[in-house]
């Protein structure tokens, strides 16, 4: 969902800068729930206010829950059919492939310079190798860049200025 939000609401409709898309990402993955539940609703809040944030969540939540609740029940009824076991079989890397997207596409716009690649190598290191908690590398990565890097003006996404 990430790349897709990015380049509707980025590159398409321009209604955000990327580094602001980056912010609201950073934001919508510290709350409880999906990501592209929060980033949307924290989007529409950006552009227009508490009714942006509603119209956002509401209009990401409905279309995903009523697909899922025909998805389970068609999955209930045919699950042991060898097609929908290949299919699930075929999907596993695709996701995958999605999820490589979005590391990609946000790691060239994040992965600046030697700090910031430091920074990720040992994020990755610390939760996939070492089994670290992704909350406290998280913590310890954002008390890292407050301790060590230059302060930078920071915008909170409630602006509501669009790009």
């Amino acid at each position: 969902m990430v790349p897709m939000i990015q380049r509707e609401l980025v590159e398409r409709r321009r209604l955000i800068t990327p580094e602001k898309f980056l912010d609201i990402m950073a934001w919508a993955q510290c709350g409880p729930g999906g990501v592209a539940i929060n980033a949307s609703s924290i989007v529409g809040y950006t552009v227009a206010g508490l009714r942006g944030a509603f119209v956002a969540t509401v209009a990401t939540v409905i279309p995903s829950f009523a697909a899922i609740l025909a998805i389970a029940a068609a999955f209930l009824r045919y699950r042991s059919l060898p097609a929908v076991e290949a299919f699930l079989y075929g999907a596993r890397p695709a996701v995958v492939g999605l999820l490589v997207v979005a590391v990609w596409s946000m790691g060239r716009q994040v992965l600046k310079d030697r700090w910031t690649v430091m920074v990720a190598v040992a994020g990755f290191v610390l939760v996939a190798l070492a089994g670290a908690h992704p909350a406290l590398v998280i913590l310890a990565a954002a008390a890292a860049g407050y301790l060590f890097c230059p302060r930078q003006r920071w915008e909170p996404p409630r602006d509501r200025r669009a790009a």
